[in-house]
Parts: structure tokens; C-alpha cells; sequence
């Protein structure tokens, strides 16, 4: 949506009218680096996100899925095991989940 680019305003409007229709909306606290070129190797894929993980509670990554971004999903196997390893179970978000946001 932007809002990390400027555009706090207009997001904010947009995350109160969803939320005045009965959606909750989730950032990401995790960055699985994957965006930050085009096809970013899948050993820097899987650190970023265990690294990443390592200092939140609750983890909500982001990864990007395009034909670009295969590596991310060859990533996942590696990804997956590092998190339980780290304690993690996985759990669908709903409308009861701690909700990140990069604003209130």
C-alpha cells in the first residue's frame, strides 16, 4: 500500500475503514529479503528469515511469490525445519491473533 513510502495518511484512512467493516489487517515483522533482488539466492532467502525470526515472538514473514522468486519457494523446506527448530508452531491468522502493524 505504501505507507512505509510516505503515504501514512492515506493508509491509516484505509486501515480504519477495513477495520470498520470487520477486517483486521497484518503487517510483517519479518523480511524474508527475497524483493531485494530479482532472484535472490535461497541461502540468503533462509537467513534473513531465521535471523529475522530469532528476535520476535510471533513472526508474520514476508515473502514475495512471482516466476522470479523461486528461490523463495525452494527456500521453505529449510525455512520450515529452522523455525520449529527455534520454537515456532504455525497457526492461521484470524481475527483472535496478535495483529503487527507498522501503525495504529
Amino acid at each position: 500500500m505504501g505507507y512505509l513510502n510516505g503515504h501514512d495518511d492515506i493508509s491509516q484512512a484505509i486501515f480504519e475503514a477495513l477495520e470498520d467493516r470487520g477486517y483486521t489487517y497484518f503487517d510483517w515483522n519479518v523480511d524474508s529479503s527475497d524483493a531485494t533482488k530479482m532472484t535472490l539466492d535461497k541461502e540468503s532467502i533462509v537467513k534473513s528469515v531465521l535471523d529475522g525470526s530469532s528476535n520476535v515472538n510471533t513472526a508474520n514473514i514476508l515473502m514475495h511469490d512471482t516466476d522470479a522468486k523461486y528461490t523463495t519457494l525452494e527456500a521453505m523446506p529449510e525455512i520450515l525445519d529452522g523455525l520449529k527448530a527455534q520454537g515456532y508452531v504455525f497457526m492461521p491468522l484470524n481475527h483472535d491473533s496478535a495483529a503487527i502493524r507498522f501503525v495504529d
